[in-house]
């Protein structure tokens, strides 16, 4: 009995302890499951992080050749992950064809030295899509320090590659639009130093190489301030501008060589206001600084030479007066009267009259040039004695001429004056004498250069030079001396008109002008003129008082009394029936009111009221297209056609002219013949 109940008894601590056990046993159950978990956790958290990061990860068992790739390793390889059983071969073939030997050759090294190893290749995918990854791989050993897993990662760095090719091709696109750009840049960081520059940068303050290789910006600064004309004032105003931080500006700064330089600064800073520095642009504005100037002078001529137009126009017709008047007076004169010899110099007087509007109207740049084949060396030495004449005894006259100077199409009565004025103001400018050079040369300027008038086209020219040794003149003056009415002569010496004709003769020549002078160093303007082969012929023609008009009829159109009068009976005199009209208007309505007159020639004045010449004309040519039509102005053709009027269909005649002159013109329109 008692030994079923020891038995019972022991029964019972037997399940007892089966009872612990098996609570222990699901314990560890459940902390095995929650190790498990955890793994799985880990794993899914691993995967889920190679996925993010495009990284995967691999080993390979050296001694039993067992390979493990993670799935994030099949997707970077383009495949399904585990959708087959990786192998080294596998793996090397995944890699593209070109990258594959030396991938092999750094695996292989790595084997044999024991290092790790990080290599940058391609795969190529199934799909034939490429991409770019970072493998890096470690051997690990066995106690024995035998090689045992070949462990590591493969990182895809595809889109971080594209990231930096893209940024790098940006980095040098921004480098060759710098370098391209002409303006000089600088960025100057917080602390002073040099972040950036270009090379137009370096070109324009003409850094040497020496001072380059030292890399030293306060080298770099002293030697830009070398460089600066009035540099004390540009400190001043850089330091404003560092003052103001946030500061814009924009100035100009001249360089000790004469170039002008547009400087305009700005803060370098991030998006959320961070201070970077400073960058400042800097422009040569030299040659639109020479174009502004040469647009102001421009504009300045242009209104001078309206009004000098006008005034040689009122002239004109005053000056066909006094010389037509006078020329009546001493035709019915004898020779030996006593006033014939005052008619004569008033005559003489009226001419050099005449003479001054047209060089009124050469500065106006509308006077119409007579242009001829001209050697400019003969026409200097017929110059010789006049000029001897101008010149003091105190001042040397030397003379330079090339034998071999070409030839120039150009009117030699200015080209005359030209001289004169510029020999005069070489005089003028050495009042304790000196010397004074007159040169001839050739020239042919090959291309566009900074070192000759930018108007100047490629070509051969004929360069003429008057050189004196003295005051010279300054930079202000220099820019100033081809202004209408702008001298430098006491008051009474000079009327500031001199350089300004020789300006318009010049231009109307399709030439140039070119000045050197410094103060103290003498002064050498260079006239360039274009050079010329052909030589037009020159019919000359001179008026024959014997060849007498036949009695024709004229219709005269004038609106000036006076002028209209003397033309009348110039005209008159010569054997011509004469009517005579104030304006356009009352000469069509003669015409209309007398069918029957018969009109040889129409002698008109351009611009006048009511109808001008040339809508008179043009009404009378509808009816009668054979009629011969004299247009007579005190205005230029050049100011006229300005007006809109073309008045190539007929014969044109400027006022004033010599009575001789006008019958000549006359019957060589009548004739149609040159008169000679």
């Amino acid at each position: 009995m008692s030994t079923s109940r020891k038995t019972k008894q022991q029964l019972l601590e037997e399940i007892e302890l089966l009872k612990q056990r098996v609570r222990a046993l699901e314990a560890l159950e459940a902390e095995h499951k929650q190790v498990v978990d955890a793994l799985r956790q880990s794993e899914r958290n691993l995967a889920d992080a190679q996925r993010i990061a495009h990284l995967g990860s691999w080993e390979w068992n050296v001694q039993t050749g067992e390979t493990l790739w993670s799935d994030e390793f099949f997707r970077i390889c383009g495949v399904e992950p585990q959708s087959f059983v990786p192998s080294y071969d596998t793996g090397m073939k995944f890699i593209h064809p070109d990258d594959r030997e030396s991938a092999a050759e750094v695996v292989q090294a790595s084997l044999e030295a024991g290092e790790a190893y990080h290599i940058e290749k391609r795969l190529l995918r199934p799909d034939g899509t490429v991409r770019l990854v970072l493998t890096e791989g470690e051997m690990m050993y066995d106690d024995d320090g035998q090689p045992l897993l070949l462990l590591g990662t493969m990182l895809d760095i595809t889109e971080r590659k594209q990231i930096e090719q893209k940024m790098r091709f940006q980095k040098t696109l921004l480098e060759c639009i710098h370098e391209a750009t002409l303006d000089s840049i600088l960025v100057i960081s917080e602390s002073q130093e040099w972040i950036y520059y270009n090379q137009r940068f370096l070109d324009m303050f003409d850094f040497p190489e020496e001072l380059l290789q030292k890399n030293s910006s306060v080298d770099a600064l002293v030697w830009i301030k070398s460089k600066i004309v009035d540099i004390d004032r540009v400190i001043i105003e850089t330091e404003e501008i560092y003052a103001g931080h946030d500061l814009e500006s924009r100035d100009e700064i001249r360089l000790v060589d004469g170039r002008v330089i547009e400087r305009y600064t700005a803060p370098v800073k991030s998006n959320e206001g961070t201070h970077f520095g400073r960058v400042w642009y800097c422009r040569d504005v030299t040659a639109r600084k020479q174009l502004e100037s040469q647009l102001r002078q421009a504009q300045k001529m242009e209104a001078m030479g309206q009004l000098a137009a006008g005034v040689a126009h009122n002239f004109n017709n005053m000056l066909t007066a006094i010389m037509g008047y006078t020329g009546l007076a001493l035709a019915g004169l004898p020779g030996d009267h006593v006033v014939t010899e005052d008619l004569r110099s008033i005559q003489q007087s009226a001419q050099r009259a005449a003479d001054l509007t047209r060089q009124l109207l050469t500065f106006s740049r509308d006077q119409e040039i007579a242009p001829q084949i001209t050697n400019l060396n003969e026409l200097i030495n017929n110059m010789n004695f006049m000029l001897r004449q101008l010149i003091p005894e105190t001042i040397g006259l030397k003379m330079t001429l090339n034998p071999a100077l070409g030839r120039a199409q150009v009117d030699p009565n200015q080209i005359e004056q030209l001289i004169v004025n510029l020999v005069v103001n070489a005089c003028d400018a050495m009042p304790d004498g000196g010397k004074l050079t007159i040169k001839s040369d050739n020239f042919v300027l090959k291309a566009a250069s900074s070192s000759y008038p930018f108007e100047l086209s490629p070509g051969h020219y004929i360069v003429l030079s008057v050189t004196d040794t003295g005051i010279g003149m300054d930079r202000n003056i220099l820019n100033r001396i081809f202004e209408p009415f702008f001298t430098t002569k006491e008051v009474g010496r000079g009327t500031g008109l001199g350089l300004a004709m020789g300006f318009g003769i010049v231009e109307q020549h399709e030439g140039a002008i070119k000045v050197n002078s410094a103060p103290g160093q003498g002064t050498t303007f260079e006239i360039y003129l274009p050079c010329v082969e052909a030589c037009p012929e020159d019919p000359g023609s001179r008026f024959d008082d014997d060849d007498k008009p036949q009695p024709e009829t004229i219709l005269l159109v004038e609106d000036e009394e006076y002028v209209r009068t003397l033309i009348a009976r110039l005209l008159g005199r010569q054997g011509y029936q004469v009517f005579s009209a104030v304006d356009g208007q009352q000469a069509f309505d003669l015409l209309q009111e007398q069918p029957d007159l018969s009109i040889d020639l129409i002698v008109t004045d351009v611009i006048m009221p009511k109808m001008g010449g040339d809508e008179l004309a043009k009404r009378l040519l509808v009816k009668n297209p054979d009629l011969k039509i004299l247009f007579i102005s005190g205005y230029s053709d050049a100011i006229i056609a300005r007006q809109g009027l073309q008045l190539g269909y007929a014969t044109f005649l400027q006022k004033p002219f010599e009575p001789d002159v006008l019958i000549r013109k006359i019957r060589e329109i009548l004739t149609g013949e040159m008169i000679a």
